[in-house]
């Protein structure tokens, strides 16, 4: 009966963590959950964001965008996302890009 509540609790909680996620996202991008709804407005060059849609090795949507919002270490802790809008490292985004979703050695 234990584990059981304790099961219940643990999908409970991902539960709710997967709708703060969500519920972020849908802040981040003006309520599309698309990459579009993410870099509208943003004064990206629209062919530089389909370079680097391009460079990623995925189809999914939250994937995309998991790659444009995470921070790098070798963008100074900026997102792509945020280094495209200020012109800063395109050539590290780029590389990143090329390597999400594969496991390579830094």
């Amino acid at each position: 009966m234990n584990d059981q509540r304790t099961k219940d609790e643990k999908r409970a909680e991902l539960r709710r963590r997967g709708e703060r996620a969500k519920a972020w996202l849908r802040e981040q991008t003006n309520g599309e959950l698309t990459v579009s709804g993410l870099f509208r407005e943003s004064g990206v060059p629209a062919d530089l964001l389909a370079e680097i849609i391009g460079l990623l090795d995925t189809q999914s949507e939250i994937e995309r965008l998991r790659f444009f919002l995470m921070p790098d270490v070798d963008l100074c802790s900026l997102s792509p996302q945020q280094a495209m809008q200020r012109g800063y490292r395109l050539d590290i985004v780029r590389r990143r890009a090329k390597q999400f979703g594969h496991q390579v050695a830094r």
